[in-house]
């Protein structure tokens, strides 16, 4: 079992995602902002984080902007609805392991999760 940290701003969106990572036996941390995952990236060390790029106070490249400064390891999946290139470009700078794309579904997150955790 893996522990998992979902960042999103939308109570909907996590809701989605929560109930997929949790039915296939992974430990859920949720955070509704920036500021909040950094908090629990920092203090719970989780093996996988959901990351929406988009949130009200420290939206989610400077997330990874930080945890690319202090050489964080943790894998970090981007969800966001902005398929622009541009954007996709970004995250792979910055070290963005894979990224899903609004809406989410089951088959993509389980997908990820096999991918990324081997599960």
């Amino acid at each position: 079992m893996a522990k998992i940290l979902i960042v999103e701003d939308s109570a909907f969106q996590r809701t989605i995602i929560k109930r997929i990572v949790s039915n296939a036996g992974h430990e859920v941390m949720e955070a509704d902002s920036g500021r909040e995952a950094l908090r629990l990236i920092e203090a719970k060390q989780p093996d996988l984080v959901f990351l929406d790029l988009l949130m009200p106070d420290i939206n989610g490249f400077q997330v990874l902007k930080v945890l690319k400064s202090k050489h964080s390891t943790v894998p970090v999946v981007v969800v966001t609805a902005d398929v622009q290139e541009t954007t996709r470009q970004r995250c792979e700078e910055d070290g963005v392991r894979q990224i899903v794309y609004k809406p989410v579904d089951e088959n993509k997150i389980s997908s990820v999760l096999k991918s990324v955790l081997g599960s």
